[in-house]
């Protein structure tokens, strides 16, 4: 939805029609962080509200400030997943079809390569 927001000139749209999207938006990010503790159900969201707004200060408020024990929980899992991607331990992209970097080498140790059989 964002996607097309943005490349509908979401920017240049009246302010009150910007403001509704804005609401809407607010809605949904609110929404994402407090159905789980899991990366799927927020960080798309604010991927794509990114496409949209310049300022995500007030969404990152919420975040910050709210009192919602799964919506605090979200918060703190997405500090670890960054300490991973700094550490080198996942892709950047939870969604990648590879997995994380360790998934990867655990996988690449269990499947022999069929060229090296003879």
């Amino acid at each position: 939805m964002y996607g097309h927001l943005a490349y509908g000139s979401f920017a240049t749209w009246p302010a009150n029609e910007r403001a509704a999207v804005r609401d809407l938006a607010m809605t949904h990010w609110r929404t994402a962080l407090a159905e789980g503790v899991h990366l799927v159900h927020f960080e798309p969201v604010l991927t794509g509200i990114m496409l949209i707004e310049d300022d995500l200060t007030s969404y990152l408020e919420y975040w910050e400030r709210s009192d919602d024990a799964i919506t605090l929980a979200n918060l703190a899992e997405y500090a670890r997943e960054v300490g991973r991607i700094r550490a080198g331990e996942r892709d950047w992209n939870p969604y990648s079809p590879l997995g994380s970097r360790t998934d990867r080498t655990a996988q690449s140790d269990r499947v022999p390569d069929k060229r090296s059989r003879g």
